[in-house]
């Protein structure tokens, strides 16, 4: 590519060190700006550093979706969730991640992207997956609702200290007893 002509590129009179050229856009290997009737009289070709702010392409959004837990899943606690994600980037994905609300449970950064969420707590979670690509933006999945269930494990009956009856949730380690007033 040959040289190019840059609207206001011609000086006159000038005795600066520095001197701000600004001017419009141009696509161009190279800039030339001609200096005439500089200091002592000189007119030349001068080196011109260039630089700017001007836009590349915008980064496009990862494609991501949370592939598992299926929308309205139930688990038992503690439960144990396995997870899958699908993520796509012209940039490449450098990871996925799994959040419960904002809470980071998971992470994986090859594909197939998908862990495990162990321990869960009884109750309803809204889960998203997290995507970054190759210049580090995120992008969340749309939400996936599961929901936890209490323990399955055994009920036990049997007296309180004080001669009351109760009941003991094996694995919630919760235990309620109502004592006698007699």
């Amino acid at each position: 590519m040959g040289w190019t002509t840059v609207p206001g590129g011609t000086i006159v009179g000038n005795t600066l060190v520095w001197r701000p050229v600004t001017f419009a856009a141009v696509t161009t290997t190279k800039i030339r700006i001609y200096i005439t009737n500089g200091a002592n009289g000189s007119s030349r070709v001068t080196e011109v550093e260039v630089w700017g702010t001007a836009a590349g392409p915008a980064n496009t959004p990862s494609a991501v979706t949370l592939t598992a837990p299926a929308a309205n899943a139930t688990y038992t606690a503690p439960g144990t969730i396995a997870w899958t994600a699908t993520a796509s980037d012209p940039d490449g994905i450098s990871q996925v991640e799994l959040y419960q609300g904002s809470t980071l449970v998971g992470t994986s950064t090859t594909s197939p992207y998908g862990g495990t969420w162990s321990n869960a707590a009884a109750g309803s979670y809204s889960l998203t997956a997290v995507a970054t690509d190759g210049l580090g933006v995120k992008t969340a999945s749309a939400p996936v609702g599961v929901t936890v269930t209490g323990s399955g494990g055994r009920t036990k009956r049997g007296a309180g200290a004080g001669g009351g009856d109760g009941e003991c949730v094996v694995g919630l380690q919760q235990c309620v007893w109502r004592e006698r007033d007699d």
